[in-house]
């Protein structure tokens, strides 16, 4: 197959203006090009969205590109309408690529979950959305290369057979096969191109093809599927010797549980919250930038005495009161390091190049105050003295949109030098949790001491660790082993939190209850088993 010919649109506001500032263009740039893809065009443009399809529609129109890139723009700020430029453009989505984008992300972080990436065809060429940050960019096209996988997917869309993928794949199988992975349990699959038909010819009628490869893409009929999920949890209200033996929930590991609840829920709508200690754990939902040079002025980076840069060495006046200008001649101002320099001043000596000439009392008599300063030294011009926007200058980019801000302070310490006093934050969610069982009791209970009694222990324990780790927390209780206690624990959760955490009552016993409430009464799929048995 020929080189692929790719373009990369970058979106971004600070880059349409500054291309300096892109950073993930060309880190798409470099990577594709040691893949052997062919660059033949990119841009940048700022987040407007017919500027974003205009763009991509010219690209793919053109016949000249089998792959566009774009990236930035994806998340949930206001200035974010990638998705919404693109989708509009797609004929087939590829919903595969874009469950692999967002698997192979969230492996990293879970704020990948705030990104929506758009993937599709349009016309004859491959259209994937990439995320504004290097790091995410470098890990999604490296999940997206992995065994030929673009490669194969923008033969296809050409009208190719994927031939030479399917030989790699079958050698690479050959391989795996000589170096002794074998399996107890041989199964054989077969990929079938399926174009319009619901049967596949052989190899020579051009209608379908049949290769030794491990997946097989239902290009046929569908099979029919009901829309109402069958009920799995055994029903409350059947006699007790006839409730399930057998958990009807299948067995899955930790991490397909975490990947399958991400893929179920959304961030929370951004709030605006004033910059303080209680944005710990919030999540920035926006970026920020510097307002103004910080400093604004010049300031001194020492403790010592502004003067102006010609005074040689001697014996001077200082001046100890705050003051804005510094009077002509050769005179001093103490300064402390941070403070701005006086107009006229244009360096500051180090009080270690200095000494005390002469003293005097001020007017109450009781302070002795420098008179008279020795400078030992001349220094030069700007010495000991930062230059406005030496921190920061106006309009940097400070602090980016996803950040988590963290309890060791940086993030509201950088808020705070800026002088931002209000930022728009993804909450934290609010947290209720119960525990269940007529078999347990409070550790608060008015109970005598000595009695066998089993004391909650998972309750007390979670709201310490979440409470510890800034969330706030709604202790829902103890629930009864009854249904109706637990649908109005479950309702009250529900009215009250973003996350209720439920403990006990997810095994087989009678009284255990949460399933058939959750998917029963509150429509909620799928309870899991429970991960592991847990003391009370």
């Amino acid at each position: 197959m020929s080189s692929i010919r790719v373009a990369i649109l970058t979106v971004s506001d600070t880059a349409s203006k500054d291309a300096t500032a892109d950073r993930s263009g060309p880190t798409i740039k470099a990577i594709l090009s040691k893949e052997g893809y062919e660059i033949k065009d990119s841009s940048i443009v700022p987040d407007e969205e017919e500027q974003i399809r205009n763009t991509v529609k010219t690209w793919c129109s053109s016949g000249d590109i089998d792959l566009v890139f774009t990236t930035g723009g994806t998340g949930f700020g206001e200035r974010d309408r990638t998705p919404e430029a693109i989708s509009p453009l797609i004929e087939r989505p590829a919903s595969g690529l874009v469950h692999l984008i967002l698997s192979s992300s969230i492996k990293h972080t879970p704020l990948a979950a705030l990104s929506r990436p758009v993937a599709g065809t349009v016309g004859k060429s491959l259209v994937i959305t990439l995320p504004g940050s290097v790091k995410a960019v470098k890990e999604i096209l490296e999940a997206l290369l992995q065994n030929g996988l673009l490669a194969h997917a923008v033969d296809l869309i050409k009208g190719g057979s994927g031939k030479d993928v399917h030989v790699h794949l079958a050698a690479q199988s050959n391989v795996d096969t000589d170096a002794g992975h074998h399996s107890q349990h041989h199964h054989s699959h077969t990929h079938k191109h399926h174009h319009g038909h619901g049967h596949s010819h052989g190899r020579g009628h051009g209608h379908g093809h049949e290769h030794g490869h491990g997946h097989e893409h239902g290009h046929g009929h569908t099979i029919p599927k009901p829309r109402t999920a069958e009920l799995l949890s055994q029903d409350p209200s059947v006699d007790v010797h006839a409730r399930q033996r057998i958990s009807p929930f299948p067995l899955i590991s930790v991490k397909d549980a975490l990947t399958s609840i991400l893929q179920e829920v959304g961030p929370l709508s951004s709030v605006e919250r004033a910059v303080t200690l209680e944005l710990r754990g919030c999540v920035l939902a926006e970026d920020i930038y510097s307002p103004s040079n910080i400093p604004t002025s010049p300031t001194t980076n020492v403790d010592g005495y502004a003067l102006r840069a010609s005074t040689p060495p001697g014996i001077y006046p200082v001046i100890t009161t705050p003051t804005g200008i510094l009077p002509e001649g050769h005179i001093l101002y103490r300064i402390n390091t941070g403070a701005p320099l006086p107009a006229g001043a244009d360096a500051v000596i180090m009080v270690e190049d200095t000494r005390v000439h002469s003293t005097l009392k001020d007017p109450t008599g009781e302070i002795e105050e420098e008179n008279v300063i020795e400078i030992l030294a001349q220094v030069d011009v700007g010495e000991n003295v930062r230059k406005p926007g030496s921190d920061v200058k106006k309009g940097d980019l400070v602090l980016e949109k996803g950040m988590l801000i963290s309890s060791a302070g940086g993030e509201i310490g950088t808020l705070a030098f800026v002088g931002k006093t209000q930022v728009k934050v993804i909450p934290k969610p609010v947290v209720a949790i119960l525990s269940t069982g007529d078999e347990i009791f409070d550790l608060q209970s008015d109970l005598p001491v000595g009695q066998s009694i089993i004391w909650d222990t998972n309750r007390p324990s979670l709201q310490a660790a979440l409470q510890g780790m800034g969330y706030k927390v709604i202790d829902l209780g103890i629930v009864p082993d009854k249904l109706d206690a637990h649908l109005v624990a479950l309702r009250k959760g529900i009215q009250s939190a973003d996350i209720i955490i439920t403990t006990g009552g997810t095994s087989m016993g009678t009284g255990d209850l949460l399933k058939p409430a959750i998917e029963r009464h509150l429509k909620r799929y799928h309870p899991f088993r429970p991960s592991k048995h847990e003391t009370r």
